[in-house]
């Protein structure tokens, strides 16, 4: 009976990738949420700063060229990942690449494509210690969860009883998650002993904690996510003019994380039949965080006369003062049948969106 009421309370993957959880939830598919987390929330931040770069590298070549990197359908990707990455491979190709650009005797200095790679590579320096910070500290926070397998032959009885036990039980809170993370390390701690540098353990497990913590923190709400402190720890690596650009490409991308993550609070209706016109017309009400969209499918109405019923109702609205001072968007898709939206952000009561929707059906029933 248990087990199937664990199975009955498992979280929807959607609340897993969006970094919500729903308790009460088993350990494996926290875990497994997590594992999600910290990849959907480290590749924000890496993006972000592999943006950073392309923007560089096109500045550079401004002030070399008086314009961007050549117009090629590889340059830019091939040269954003070499100076990316650290090595006698990636300087390699970092020069293979300039060396396929033409007109180097056209620059606004006396360079090479030798003296190019070099430049670039020295400028970048900070960019590839950032990344660096961001691959160590996903490797370690992947490892431990990475070590969380009780079908690993290496491990001992008592070692894989633990981890089933750990995978199997119930979180009821975050408070609850933190306690288990613990636990989680401690047995990473005990899986390692004596095999590998216990500084580096102890490193992977620190890392470990302290992205659980943040997690916690979050609570499903959006008050901290680990993108943010990414990117807070990535800025320390760059210098202002790479940080600007980073916050600017970073920011963005938090901000639509935070979005998805909000609690969806959407709820569908379709109208009842009494509400539709003796013409066809058929049309349902979303309500979704706050704004109320009414949809008209509008039946046997060409585009022509659909496009010019946008405009006739946006004049109609601004020009009644029943309805000027509310935010009313209107938008057409130009489907088979057209699709109708008025979407309306800042109802103050029912009757203004009985007004709306009875306005727009008398319309559409001329």
């Amino acid at each position: 009976m248990a087990t199937e009421l664990r199975a009955q309370k498992k979280m929807d993957i959607t609340d897993t990738q969006r970094g919500r959880f729903s308790f009460p939830i088993d350990g494996s598919t926290y875990l497994d949420g997590l594992r999600r987390i910290l990849v959907t929330e480290s590749k924000i931040a890496d993006n972000a700063l592999l943006d950073a770069l392309q923007d560089y590298i096109n500045e550079t070549f401004k002030s070399w060229f008086g314009k961007n990197i050549p117009d090629h359908p590889s340059y830019l990707k091939r040269l954003t990942n070499s100076l990316s990455a650290s090595g006698s491979v990636p300087e390699a190709n970092t020069l293979k690449v300039l060396e396929e650009i033409e007109n180097w005797n056209q620059c606004r200095i006396d360079i090479t494509p030798k003296k190019a790679a070099e430049l670039l590579r020295s400028g970048t320096t900070y960019f590839r210690q950032a990344r660096t910070f961001l691959f160590h500290q996903s490797k370690c926070v992947n490892g431990v969860i990475g070590s969380m397998d009780p079908s690993e032959e290496e491990l001992g009885p008592t070692q894989v009883k633990k981890m089933r036990s750990l995978l199997n039980k119930e979180l009821d809170s975050y408070s609850a998650c933190i306690e288990w993370s613990s636990e989680v390390g401690e047995l990473f701690l005990n899986l390692r002993a004596g095999g590998q540098n216990m500084k580096n353990v102890r490193m992977y497990i620190g890392l470990w904690e302290k992205f659980n913590i943040l997690i916690a923190q979050n609570k499903g709400e959006n008050e901290l996510c680990y993108a943010d402190y990414l990117s807070e720890r990535v800025k320390e690596y760059l210098d202002p003019q790479g940080r600007s650009t980073f916050e600017n490409f970073v920011a963005g991308q938090i901000e639509d994380l935070k979005l998805l993550r909000r609690p969806q609070r959407t709820v569908e209706t379709t109208v009842s039949p009494d509400f539709v016109s003796k013409d066809g017309v058929s049309f349902e009400i979303k309500i979704n965080e706050g704004v109320v969209t009414l949809i008209f499918v509008l039946e046997d109405i060409s585009e022509s006369k659909a496009s010019n019923l946008v405009s006739e109702l946006t004049y109609e609205f601004a020009m009644d003062s029943v309805f000027s001072k509310l935010e009313i968007s209107i938008g057409m898709e130009f489907s088979a049948p057209p699709v109708m939206k008025v979407s309306l952000g800042n109802l103050g009561s029912p009757e203004q969106l009985n007004s709306v929707k009875q306005h727009v059906i008398k319309k559409l029933a001329k």
